[in-house]
């Protein structure tokens, strides 16, 4: 009888590890290495750096696939790539060059595609038009335009909680810079059509402060459709960079419970130890006459640092300030002073940004 001997398990293919025998050159969409990761997002592959900037630096178009490998084409630089699965390698063709050399080591590869959980751009205002979502890390223009955005032609954007979008007027992160934490269906008439770069950061989810309000007995009547213009006033305030000296701080401001009626002190402030008769939280009274010192038509006094805070009825378009200003006294900030800064000692329509310092406070305290 002839014995048949098992010369196939010599055979590399038989000796795959169960990673390489469920990703191969035919269905990979995803590539990390020890330098870079590489992802497929429709006939275009991306390379990302790693940690913490995960800037985007070329774009390649695939132009073959074999049982192991991806092989991709950079035309602006006029290199070829190898996504070598079963080497685990990533091999270099330079421009004028017939020899391949290694520069990554493949360290993990999946045949699904990345996870885009990141901003979203849109051509047109409240989110018309082409809408583009990007992941974290840095885009120049080359990079965006590959993703299908067209140089300055973004109106609108929407941000999920745990992001921060930062766009600039020119490409390589130049010219102006305006933060987004928030959907914004109209980004302005300043920086419409304007946008060449970004950078998407992750951030520590938006902070959804809840405060509750209360109505002196007699204060003037004051409902729940009001308070929360007021706190959404605020909370846009502390969301929205206003200028190169102001940061979107992922902070919220929102009522808890019904504004309630409260009979605690006598509903004015006109001496040191006033405020301490109110309760916690933001309290209409009928006037302030004392805050740290006597002054006549006080508008907002809170504890610093503390859970206090009184305020009497003021222009509309600037209670927003005067409620953000006297919650930022209760997370322990002092005044700024400042023409445009909201921690000013003074009211004003000019008075809504805060410093990276501030908006700590407001995130943290």
């Amino acid at each position: 009888m002839k014995t048949i001997k098992a010369f196939i398990l010599s055979l590399p293919f038989m000796f795959t590890s169960a990673d390489s025998a469920a990703v191969n050159g035919q269905d990979v969409k995803l590539v990390h290495t020890n330098g870079s990761s590489f992802y497929q997002i429709g006939s275009k592959w991306y390379e990302r750096g790693g940690a913490p900037n995960y800037s985007h630096k070329f774009v390649f178009t695939e132009y073959g696939r074999d049982q192991w490998s991806v092989y991709l084409f950079d035309s602006a630089r006029n290199v070829r790539l190898q996504l070598d699965l079963w080497t685990k390698k990533v091999n270099y063709l330079g421009p004028n060059s017939s020899d391949w050399r290694t520069i990554f080591t493949i360290s993990s590869s999946s045949p699904h595609q990345i996870a885009l959980n990141g901003p979203t751009l849109y051509q047109h205002s409240n989110y018309g038009g082409y809408g583009v979502k990007l992941l974290e890390g840095s885009y120049t223009l080359n990079v965006l335009n590959a993703r299908g955005i067209k140089n300055d032609d973004v109106s609108s954007v929407k941000v999920p909680s745990g992001f921060q979008l930062d766009t600039y007027e020119h490409n390589n992160f130049g010219g102006w810079k305006q933060s987004y934490v928030v959907n914004t269906s109209y980004v302005g008439s300043s920086k419409n059509d304007e946008l060449s770069s970004v950078v998407v950061k992750a951030i520590d989810p938006i902070k959804n402060r809840a405060i509750k309000v209360y109505r002196h007995s007699i204060a003037p009547s004051f409902s729940n459709s009001e308070a929360d213009r007021i706190l959404g006033d605020a909370s846009d305030i502390l969301l929205t960079q206003d200028g190169s000296d102001d940061v979107a701080c992922p902070v919220t401001m929102k009522r808890s419970g019904n504004v309630t009626t409260t009979t605690q002190g006598d509903g004015t402030l006109d001496a040191r130890g006033d405020l301490s008769a109110y309760p916690d939280g933001i309290t209409l009274v009928k006037a302030i006459n004392y805050c740290s010192s006597l002054s006549p038509n006080i508008i907002g006094c809170a504890s610093t640092p503390g859970k206090k805070a009184v305020f009497i009825r003021f222009t509309e378009n600037q209670e927003g300030m005067v409620w953000a200003h006297e919650y930022g006294h209760n997370k322990g900030l002092s005044h700024r002073n400042g023409s445009n800064n909201l921690m000013d000692s003074y009211v004003g329509t000019s008075k809504r940004r805060v410093n990276q310092s501030e908006c700590n406070s407001f995130i943290n305290n």
